[in-house]
């Protein structure tokens, strides 16, 4: 009577099964069972498939991150980089550290995140700095944002 013993293993982040046949007979080695030989071609096929599925896999995954690439390379020429930034650059332009509602933030931050969470779903960067900019800059918080950008970046949808 043959059998079959299913055994689990892990290669480079894969996961497989490794089908082991084992003929029926005494355990003292007299009926059989697969000998030296047969158990390293065996174990020598085994390797090769995995080998071959690790190659696979390290191909598709190269495609894939190459395909984010030329994606996010012609998302920026389209749309071009955008800047948010907290105050006006040169000297004596500063962002300020705030004590809002018991915790410490800096103010922009602050107040990007509270608007962020008020806006529409469509809101463009372009919209998400005007909101900001009713509440920065202020008399505890004299800090003008800014938002640097070409026109299609900051009409785009803003965090998409």
């Amino acid at each position: 009577m043959n059998k079959k013993l299913l055994v689990p293993i892990a290669i480079g982040g894969g996961i497989g099964v490794v089908a082991l046949l084992m003929r029926g007979g005494s355990s003292g080695g007299g009926g059989g069972g697969v000998g030296g030989a047969q158990l390293d071609a065996l174990m020598t096929q085994v390797a090769k498939q995995f080998s071959d599925i690790e190659k696979q896999q390290k191909t598709t995954t190269d495609a894939i991150e190459k395909n984010q690439a030329a994606t996010n390379a012609a998302l920026d020429k389209q749309v071009g980089d955008l800047l948010l930034a907290g105050c006006k650059e040169g000297p004596n332009n500063y962002s300020y550290d705030a004590k809002i509602g018991g915790r410490y933030n800096g103010a922009f931050t602050y107040y990007a995140l509270k608007t962020l969470k008020a806006l529409k779903p469509d809101a463009t960067y372009a919209d998400w700095y005007k909101a900001i900019l009713k509440n920065l800059p202020s008399a505890s918080y004299p800090q003008t944002p800014q938002l640097f950008g070409a026109a299609a970046a900051r009409s785009r949808k803003a965090l998409t």
